[in-house]
């Protein structure tokens, strides 16, 4: 489920599994973890050694440095369990 505030903001619902946001993409938004928990990964899908750097639970906020510093995501987020994240656009 996904439901519109603003054009600057949306709360999305992650089943456990879903991926919120891939390492390398450009980043342009951070997210406000509302429930549930998220994993941050380093080579998530990658053939290189998988790596879970942080969990993060209820009132956590995830993609903030990448938005502050212009710089692509560096890790991976993943729902560890059924989640809802607020989505904050740059614009």
């Amino acid at each position: 489920m996904e439901r519109t505030f603003d054009k600057n903001n949306r709360l999305i619902d992650l089943k456990k599994g879903d991926i919120l946001y891939e390492q390398g993409q450009e980043c342009d938004t951070m997210f406000l973890l509302y429930t549930g928990k998220m994993g941050l990964y380093y080579n998530y899908g990658k053939d290189h050694e998988l790596c879970l750097a942080t969990v993060f639970e209820k009132g956590a906020s995830l993609g903030e440095m990448g938005l502050l510093e212009g710089e692509p995501r560096n890790g991976t987020a993943v729902a560890l369990e059924d989640s809802r994240v607020l989505e904050i656009r740059k614009d």
